[in-house]
């Protein structure tokens, strides 16, 4: 999920925590990185800035019309507010639910929230404080399907250089080495 939201080009401390934040859906059983996917193809080619709140002080909306859940999510733990704000649309908010676990925070809409729910309006209730929450991890461990790989692994191939004849020339050794 890092590698794919890098190739997506998401900047790397955002892309680390989309990382994380799939991870541990994944680990309770959500489905983060079938969400991630289809946030993925939602906002490619759309500019980190049109997907950010333009006003964290007020209603938080994003000038493309929905607020990405990484970045929202990343927003509410660097400020770590007084009082907690109103978010508006967000994008696949199953995503936006480990960043208000790490905050103590958390908002009525989405109390069944699922990998499927494509964008919820939260500006009818600002974000309460929640105290600990405590989610089970699952013991079990799930392959991801191949749709969703192949998804994700085709966002992460937009990160690598590619092969020439150039690159390839004096790669690896010349000689054998039989000690």
């Amino acid at each position: 999920a890092r590698k794919a939201a890098r190739g997506a080009g998401t900047p790397w401390g955002l892309a680390e925590e989309a990382g994380h934040a799939v991870r541990w859906l994944e680990a309770r059983d959500m489905k983060g990185t079938t969400a991630f996917s289809r946030l993925l193809k939602a906002e490619d080619g759309i500019d980190y800035n049109a997907l950010r709140p333009r006003d964290i002080d007020t209603l938080w909306q994003a000038p493309c019309g929905a607020l990405s859940p990484i970045v929202a999510g990343v927003t509410l733990a660097d400020h770590r507010f007084a009082e907690p704000p109103t978010l508006g649309v967000v994008r696949f908010p199953v995503l936006l639910l480990p960043f208000l676990v790490v905050c103590g925070l958390t908002h009525p809409a989405l109390a069944n929230v699922t990998e499927d729910l494509e964008q919820a309006d939260l500006s009818g209730h600002p974000l309460q404080r929640a105290g600990d929450i405590n989610l089970p991890v699952s013991p079990e461990s799930r392959a991801v399907a191949d749709d969703i790989w192949h998804t994700l692994e085709g966002y992460a191939h937009r990160t690598y250089v590619p092969a020439t004849d150039a690159s390839r020339a004096g790669a690896g050794s010349d000689t054998t080495d039989n000690d």
